[in-house]
């Protein structure tokens, strides 16, 4: 389950099609829960067959391998306490998210030397090639989101080339690529999004796209962002010419994905920006079938 975690937020688009992202960030934090009470599970019933465990608790006198258990089970209450006394802290997101990634390595490494060092899941050849294939998975994925994935980024980047100013305190940002073709969406798709010289800052963000999808080689897209948040607020200071990073196309929710003769959207406030897409990207292709929007 914990190693599950790490695949869910990895955006892997294979991973995500069939469900959607924002999907498997829900799962995400469902399946915390889960894993904890199985984690939590694990001594508790070491502690009701035999007492003697209890000894393990103390960390003067434990050894390593309990020890190691103990800081596991520490650090995965914190991953999880973290989160939902963030804005009590007052903690900015980005610290957040530093500190959500490096709290959850730290829960799996501790996991894994406890389970090395007691030995029993790692005794014959199959259950070492199990417990060396985990341990290689999660590296793959710690490699692929904080330096393959950014590399590929760095190659493709992206520049504001207008930023307009619209009602109720939002900004579009209008970007290009940079010595590349761009990519092609789904009307109602996101992306994520990083600004500044290096794609492997910690501050990237998600944002739909609120221009139409039919997009040249070439050409632009639009994302219109509301001052909510800490990042959000100072999106009306970027300036043309700023050097961005986009990662995407993400997302289902687009009626690509549900043809009908007619559609009904809904949206709240800055929740209209894939809605607004799609409209224009119908209105682009001459489609005349009805939309209602509320």
């Amino acid at each position: 389950m914990l190693a599950l975690q790490f695949v869910l937020v990895a955006r892997f688009k294979f991973v995500a099609a069939p469900f959607c992202i924002d999907v498997l960030l829900k799962f995400h934090i469902q399946i915390t829960f889960v894993a904890l009470a199985f984690v939590v599970a694990h001594p508790i019933l070491l502690f009701v067959a035999d007492t003697r465990y209890l000894a393990l608790l103390n960390p003067v006198t434990a050894p390593w391998r309990a020890r190691f258990a103990v800081l596991s089970v520490i650090a995965l209450l914190v991953l999880i306490w973290l989160p939902m006394w963030r804005k009590r802290l007052r903690l900015r997101y980005e610290a957040w998210k530093l500190t959500h990634g490096l709290i959850a390595v730290a829960v799996v490494l501790f996991g894994l030397l406890h389970a090395s060092l007691v030995g029993y899941f790692v005794t014959g050849t199959f259950r070492h090639l199990l417990f060396e294939g985990y341990i290689g998975v999660l590296i793959f994925l710690l490699v692929w989101v904080r330096l393959i994935s950014p590399l590929m980024r760095l190659r493709r980047p992206w520049q504001v080339v207008e930023v307009v100013a619209e009602h109720g305190e939002a900004t579009t940002w209008v970007v290009a690529p940079v010595g590349h073709e761009g990519f092609r969406f789904n009307p109602g798709q996101f992306e994520w999004i990083a600004i500044g010289r290096s794609p492997f800052s910690i501050k990237q963000h998600p944002f739909s796209f609120s221009s139409a999808a039919d997009t040249r080689p070439g050409g632009t897209v639009s994302m219109t962002i509301k001052a909510a948040g800490d990042f959000t607020q100072t999106v009306s200071q970027v300036t043309p010419g700023t050097r961005v990073y986009v990662e995407g196309p993400h997302g289902v929710f687009s009626m690509e994905h549900r043809q009908a003769p007619g559609y009904v959207f809904i949206a709240g406030g800055v929740g209209v920006t894939p809605m607004y897409s799609m409209l224009l990207t119908k209105f682009e292709r001459d489609d005349v079938w009805p939309v209602t929007l509320f």
